[in-house]
């Protein structure tokens, strides 16, 4: 896949380089609205919208009332805090035992990057062997987290009763691996009060199960370093999966902040700032009902952090049509591009220097607007995103 991904990189690329920034007409000027760390962004021409298909997208997209930017550190390496003090602490949060409770030499479970087979052995047994995730798992509890706050949550027992199926207690059990959904709800598309199903003996309609994931991911003091403050949850799709007489229900997430969404598909920028490298975070969360009013499975990708160290309000100085007439301005006269998709959004980020990796980066959410580009005879693996930051004008290529 990711030698895929690299032809796409090219090929569109060789696309943009074609005709890029050659268009003559009214520059903005953006040298003075630069943020710290991300260089000097450059003039940027105004197109006149002729290479662009813009049929399919709003004609207008308001600016809010307030746009942020906001970062926090990275989670940094693995060190004695994070695995005897931090870890038990989500453990005991989750429903497991107390820190004082927990034999954690045998109780917290480890595997290694040099472990070629599934072997897991417990912390006692780690040695000078270089961790590369850690876990703790027990007949009511599966907690897991890469880098502590990325979270896996399930409660195997219980899954096992409902499904038939045997879990692996020390990997993630994931329904869309196990089996081919039976139904597939779009909430735009569809009234969920007119939808239900059976959980676990219990009749539910679709709109109750969406209410309590999204009040329970938003604001539920059960759930430290998911229900983080100031953002919102709300679903985007539903995965149906039978098991037997019972359903599952497998919810896809967006995360929001103040009404605006933290943008949800991952690219890689090529290029480096000052030395630093970029990464793009998912922001994509999922969570499985297999019970009322129960989150059964949580799987959480990434987040900002559970506090912020920083939050900023910011001035736009870039709206909907000048970002339009930007995009125009930024790709090749000599193709027409087809803009699939256009929002603001914020642009979820890590800011690292490469030697020292992304868990020792700057973890940072700014607004853009983010368009989606097609061009023909680009393959279908070959998804493009622009971003063009609403302070500066920056424009940012992503590829997905």
């Amino acid at each position: 896949m990711k030698n895929y991904r690299l032809l796409g990189v090219f090929f569109l690329s060789a696309l943009l380089l074609s005709g890029c920034s050659r268009k003559e007409g009214v520059s903005v000027g953006t040298e003075e609205k630069v943020d710290e760390g991300k260089g000097e962004a450059s003039q940027m021409a105004l197109g006149d919208l002729s290479n662009l298909d813009i049929s399919g997208i709003e004609d207008d997209i308001p600016l809010p009332e307030r746009l942020y930017k906001m970062e926090a550190p990275g989670e940094g390496g693995w060190n004695d805090e994070k695995i005897y003090g931090e870890f038990p602490e989500l453990i005991a949060a989750y429903g497991g035992p107390q820190a004082n409770e927990l034999d954690q030499e045998k109780d917290i479970l480890f595997s290694t990057a040099e472990v070629a087979s599934d072997e897991i052995k417990s912390l006692g047994e780690k040695g000078d062997e270089k961790i590369n995730r850690i876990m703790y798992t027990s007949d009511t509890l599966y907690l897991g987290a890469d880098l502590i706050m990325q979270i896996s949550m399930h409660q195997p027992a219980l899954i096992e009763r409902i499904t038939g199926q045997e879990t692996d207690r020390y990997n993630e059990w994931l329904p869309n691996e196990h089996a081919d959904p039976v139904a597939m709800h779009d909430l735009e598309a569809e009234d969920p009060e007119k939808i239900s199903y059976p959980l676990d003996g219990e009749t539910v309609s679709l709109a109750e199960c969406v209410d309590y994931v999204e009040n329970e991911l938003t604001e539920s003091d059960s759930l430290p370093r998911v229900s983080t403050p100031g953002f919102e949850y709300k679903v985007d799709y539903v995965d149906v999966y039978q098991y037997g007489d019972n359903y599952g229900l497998w919810f896809t997430v967006n995360v929001y902040y103040e009404g605006v969404k933290l943008f949800s598909d991952t690219g890689v920028r090529f290029d480096s700032v000052d030395g630093k490298e970029w990464a793009y975070v998912p922001t994509l969360d999922r969570c499985m009902m297999l019970r009322k009013n129960e989150l059964n499975v949580i799987v959480v990708f990434d987040w900002l952090n559970e506090t912020q160290e920083s939050i900023k309000e910011v001035e736009p100085s870039v709206d909907y049509g000048t970002a339009l007439q930007m995009l125009s301005g930024y790709l090749s006269d000599t193709h027409e591009f087809t803009v699939k998709d256009a929002q603001l959004v914020y642009s979820f980020y890590t800011e690292y220097e490469q030697e020292k990796g992304r868990e020792f980066g700057v973890n940072r959410i700014e607004p853009v607007w983010m368009f989606e580009i097609a061009a023909e005879g680009a393959q279908r693996y070959s998804r493009m995103f622009i971003l063009i930051d609403v302070q500066t004008g920056e424009v940012i290529e992503l590829y997905a």
